[in-house]
């Protein structure tokens, strides 16, 4: 009996108050509270998603700036497999439109803050959702993360190196006579469209 009130006398009771109000309860969103089971509005889920969509923001404009600086390196990049083709027949990069060649360099700039901000961006996303996942679901997201992005960008980088070749092969479908004009946009968005797809193919193994 001694044991007994002791257990459920006031200052146990007390203890247990206590200890209830200091649980942290995880919502859905993966948000942690302090007072109980009480959850997070919807507001104060949308304030949070603002939050990280700001940090993101600015990450990538931050590297948009040193895009703008690198661009020019990947336009002389873009510019090999097309030099080599102009050693035996008419070939070059135009620029259809006043702005295309400053619609270009902003194009790749964006491209390359992408890549440079995606350890930002994505932590981001994994602060804002992975918190409120389930043991179960947790351990399937970060084993498809650290299987599938390694992947992705060995794909990426395979298709970069592959690109020339595939420019080179393309263009020799056309008679030795002809010439080869490019534009730029549109040369671009191939090399992006190629290295993209095979990014991706990389990354097919994981789903099966």
């Amino acid at each position: 009996e001694d044991d007994d009130g002791q257990e459920h006398g006031p200052q146990g009771r007390a203890q247990g108050h206590q200890a209830e109000a200091l649980v942290r309860v995880a919502t859905r969103s993966g948000r942690w509270r302090n007072k109980g089971d009480e959850r997070m509005s919807l507001g104060e889920h949308l304030r949070e998603l603002r939050k990280r969509l700001v940090i993101s923001a600015i990450a990538i404009l931050v590297a948009v700036v040193a895009g703008y600086f690198l661009a020019p390196y990947v336009i002389d990049s873009l510019r090999v497999p097309i030099n080599q083709i102009a050693e035996q027949r008419n070939a070059q990069i135009i620029y259809t439109t006043v702005t295309g060649a400053f619609d270009l360099r902003i194009s790749i700039s964006v491209t390359i803050a992408i890549v440079i901000a995606s350890p930002i961006w994505l932590y981001q996303i994994f602060a804002f959702l992975v918190p409120g996942l389930t043991s179960r679901e947790k351990r399937y997201t970060f084993g498809f993360f650290f299987s599938a992005v390694p992947l992705f960008f060995a794909g990426a980088a395979s298709g970069w190196f592959l690109f020339p070749h595939m420019v080179q092969l393309l263009t020799s479908f056309s008679a030795p006579e002809e010439g080869t004009l490019l534009d730029a946009r549109t040369y671009y968005d191939f090399v992006i469209k190629l290295v993209l797809a095979i990014g991706i193919a990389f990354v097919l193994p994981v789903f099966l």
